[in-house]
């Protein structure tokens, strides 16, 4: 993802996001942008026994990457929660399409 001119690394974003309690699966692509050339998007699954409102685990991951990322790698394409990450038979995850369906029908309305 280029981002502001720089280079962002989804895995490290992942990671982070995965760092978090409610988050089971993270997926972070390029969605092309005006401003910021690629902006950095995360597609979420939280895992299913977890409580909290969706919006409140939005503004947790939101804070937990600005505090942890340097401010190309933020997530300027914002927070999109699905039921699941589209993936080869292999099970990597298929970017291609995340990047196809946004914002997509892929979202889940909460």
């Amino acid at each position: 993802i280029k981002c502001l001119d720089n280079q962002v690394t989804p895995a490290e974003v992942e990671d982070i996001l995965l760092s978090h309690e409610a988050v089971a699966e993270a997926a972070v692509v390029g969605i092309p942008d005006s401003r910021y050339g690629e902006a950095p998007t995360a597609f979420v699954v939280l895992k299913a026994t977890f409580q909290q409102t969706s919006e409140t685990v939005k503004a947790e991951l939101r804070e937990l990457v600005q505090r942890e990322c340097a401010k190309h790698k933020q997530l300027h394409g914002g927070i999109h929660f699905v039921d699941h990450l589209p993936k080869t038979e292999l099970g990597k995850v298929q970017r291609a399409v995340l990047r196809a369906s946004y914002p997509g029908t892929m979202e889940r309305s909460s």
